[in-house]
C-alpha cells in the first residue's frame, strides 16, 4: 500500500527520511498510523477511527471562548461601545478584563 507523504519525517521502522510530497511503502496498519499523526495525506478509513466521547466538543463552550477571544482582541473603547449599546452599566475605571466578563454575562 501507498500514501504520499505530507510533512516530514523519518520512518521508525525502515529508518529512511521521508520529505512531503514523497511516496511511503508500508502496510496498511503502518500507514493508518502515519495518516493519524499527520505525517501522511489521506485519511484513514472510517472503520480505523476510534471516537472517545470525551473529546466530543461542547459547542456551547467553543461558543463563549471563541467570543472572548474576539473580546480580548478589541481596544477598551470598543468594549465601552459594545456596553452601551447593551445597555449595561460599567465604571470607566474597570479594567478590560472586568469589561470582557460583564458582556459575556449578557
Amino acid at each position: 500500500m501507498e500514501a504520499v507523504a505530507k510533512r516530514r519525517f523519518r520512518c521508525k521502522i525502515t529508518k529512511k527520511k521521508f520529505f512531503p510530497g514523497q511516496t511511503y511503502e508500508g502496510n496498511q496498519e503502518r500507514i493508518e498510523e502515519l495518516q493519524k499523526a499527520g505525517y501522511l495525506k489521506g485519511a484513514p478509513p472510517i472503520a480505523s477511527i476510534e471516537v472517545n466521547l470525551k473529546e466530543v466538543v461542547d459547542v456551547d463552550k467553543v461558543s463563549k471562548e471563541a467570543e472572548k477571544n474576539a473580546y480580548q482582541l478589541m481596544t477598551k473603547k470598543q468594549l465601552e461601545g459594545f456596553l452601551n449599546q447593551r445597555g449595561i452599566e460599567y465604571s470607566k475605571r474597570q479594567p478590560k478584563a472586568e469589561l470582557i466578563e460583564l458582556l459575556l454575562k449578557d
